[in-house]
């Protein structure tokens, strides 16, 4: 598997930063740490034949607030 890393300057996510984006799965509010738990994470899917940082749980997961009010 090849990785490339580019730096953004924008990807309309500033609450979750910082921010890694992984083709369309943005993870949010990551620490250094963090990356390289998600980077080995998405080869181990790779290898197994799974897709693809689909349901990659507990890195930088980021959740929509529910709504609350009128």
């Amino acid at each position: 598997m090849l990785f490339t890393v580019r730096s953004s300057r924008c990807i309309g996510a500033c609450g979750l930063a910082p921010v890694l984006t992984v083709n369309e799965d943005v993870h949010g509010k990551l620490s250094t740490k963090d990356v390289a738990k998600l980077i080995s994470r998405y080869k181990k899917n790779e290898t197994a034949g799974e897709d693809n940082g689909k349901d990659l749980p507990g890195v930088g997961d980021y959740q929509e607030p529910t709504p609350t009010g009128p």
